[in-house]
């Protein structure tokens, strides 16, 4: 397939590479259209953009990552911007597949939760960072290439995970201070708690 042309020196070998594309699908077909071996054309577009909303989060930002690498390798003799959204989308899938792997082969251990929790919170980060440089390879593309749209349906599902996190992080902020508030009776200035008499203690 040359899915295997994009690689990751920092740590991914070239089998979990190969088994990332295709259990993820999407980043197959991007090669294969950026290779002149598909066509982009409506139904594609759908395709591609529905196979990458489908994903939970961290499924999503790993899919993006890949297709943007490929879209990297394509114009890297060109275009510099192409260079920097090649790195980043390697350290992407780079940090986030060990872990996605081993997820998916139920191999995560306790040992792994802090790693996790981390790339968690750093998600958001790496949504943005991918959307703006996708945003930027945009700026130097032919109106309505394949390239020009593929980065269009990469950017737009990267902005649209990013603004799902960070409103799903607003309403779980707001549900805490609710809880919070609802659980602390405040009464001139002082939290007061339920008072347990002898009685009531015996009583349970």
């Amino acid at each position: 397939m040359g899915i295997v042309r994009v690689k990751f020196d920092q740590g991914l070998n070239e089998a979990q590479i190969i088994r990332l594309h295709r259990e993820l699908v999407a980043p197959v077909s991007v090669h294969d259209i950026l290779a002149g071996h598909d066509v982009l054309d409506e139904v594609a577009e759908y395709t591609l953009d529905v196979m990458i909303a489908e994903f939970q989060p961290d499924t999503a930002l790993m899919c993006i990552a890949l297709c943007a690498a490929h879209v990297a390798e394509a114009h890297a003799s060109h275009l510099p911007i192409a260079g920097t959204l090649g790195f980043e989308a390697g350290r992407i899938v780079h940090e986030y597949g060990p872990l996605w792997l081993a997820h998916a082969d139920r191999q995560l251990t306790s040992a792994d939760e802090s790693r996790v929790i981390d790339l968690l919170e750093q998600m958001p980060e790496d949504l943005e960072a991918l959307a703006d440089l996708l945003d930027t390879m945009r700026g130097h593309m032919v109106l309505g290439s394949a390239s020009d749209k593929i980065c269009e349906i990469l950017s737009q599902n990267a902005h649209g995970f990013l603004d799902y996190l960070e409103n799903q992080a607003q309403e779980e902020r707001a549900t805490m201070h609710k809880a919070i508030l609802e659980t602390l009776e405040v009464r001139d200035n002082v939290i007061t708690f339920p008072v347990v008499t002898q009685r009531s203690a015996r009583a349970h």
